[in-house]
C-alpha cells in the first residue's frame, strides 16, 4: 500500500525545483534556434509537457520507493491503481512546473515573432506584404 509522506526538502522541494527547471529549459533545448513556426513550437511544448510529466512520475515513484514502499508488489497487485496513485502527486506538481512551461512557450513565441518581423524588414520592398 502506498502511504503519504510528510513534506520535506528532499521529497518535495528538490524534486519541484528540478521539475521546474526542466519545464523552463526543455522547450528552449528542443526548439531549433532559427525556427519561425508556431506549429513546431506547439509540438515542442507538447513533447516537453509529456517529458516533464514522465519525469515527475518517475521522481515521485522514486520517493515512494525510498520510503520503503514495495512498488513492484503494488504494481503486481493493481498496476492501474498504483500508477493512478503515483500520477496524483505528479499532476499536482504541475502547479509549479506547468506555469513555467507556459512562460517558456510565450517567451519562445515572442522570439518567433521577432524573427518573422526581422525577415519582413529584410525583404525587398516589392515583396513586403501586409496582412
Amino acid at each position: 500500500m502506498l502511504t503519504p509522506q510528510p513534506i520535506t526538502l528532499m521529497n518535495t522541494g528538490l524534486p519541484l525545483a528540478i521539475l521546474g527547471a526542466q519545464a523552463f529549459l526543455l522547450p528552449r533545448l528542443l526548439l531549433a534556434r532559427k525556427t519561425r513556426s508556431h506549429r513546431m513550437l506547439a509540438m515542442v511544448l507538447l513533447v516537453s509537457f509529456l517529458l516533464v510529466l514522465l519525469t515527475s512520475l518517475a521522481v515521485f515513484a522514486y520517493i515512494q520507493a525510498q520510503s520503503g514502499t514495495d512498488l513492484t508488489g503494488s504494481l503486481a497487485i493493481s498496476a492501474t491503481g498504483t500508477i493512478a496513485i503515483l500520477l496524483r502527486p505528479a499532476l499536482l506538481s504541475g502547479i509549479i512546473w506547468l506555469p513555467l512551461l507556459v512562460l517558456s512557450g510565450f517567451n519562445l513565441a515572442h522570439r518567433i515573432e521577432n524573427l518573422r518581423g526581422n525577415d519582413m524588414m529584410k525583404a525587398p520592398p516589392e515583396r513586403r506584404t501586409t496582412p
